[in-house]
C-alpha cells in the first residue's frame, strides 16, 4: 500500500511539474506577444508624433504665407495712396509733407 501511495504521489508531482512547465511556456509566449505589441504601439506613437509635427509645421507655414500676402496687400494699398509730385525742388532735411502743405496754401 505504501508503494501505491508513493507511486501516486510521484505521478501527481510529475503532473504538477508538467503543468508548471506548460504554464511557464504559456507565460513566455504571452510575454513575447506583449513585447511585440509594445513595440508596435511605440512605433505608432512615433509616427503619430511625426505627423502632428508635420501638421503643425504646415499650419505655421500657411499662417506665414497668409501674413505675407496680407502685408503685400497692405503695401499695395499704401502705394495706391501715394502721390508723386514732380517739379518741386526738395532740400536735404526737409519734410516733404510740409512743402506740399505750403504749396497747397498758396
Amino acid at each position: 500500500m505504501f508503494r501505491n501511495e508513493l507511486s501516486e504521489m510521484r505521478n501527481e508531482l510529475k503532473n504538477i511539474r508538467d503543468n508548471f512547465t506548460k504554464l511557464r511556456d504559456t507565460m513566455l509566449v504571452c510575454n513575447k506577444n506583449l513585447e511585440e505589441i509594445d513595440s508596435r504601439v511605440t512605433k505608432l506613437e512615433n509616427r503619430m508624433e511625426e505627423r502632428e509635427h508635420k501638421y503643425k509645421s504646415m499650419e505655421l507655414e500657411n499662417t506665414i504665407a497668409k501674413l505675407r500676402i496680407q502685408l503685400s496687400e497692405r503695401d499695395q494699398d499704401l502705394l495706391a495712396n501715394d502721390l508723386e509730385i514732380s517739379g518741386l525742388p526738395e532740400q536735404k532735411g526737409e519734410v516733404a509733407i510740409n512743402t506740399v502743405i505750403l504749396c497747397a496754401r498758396k
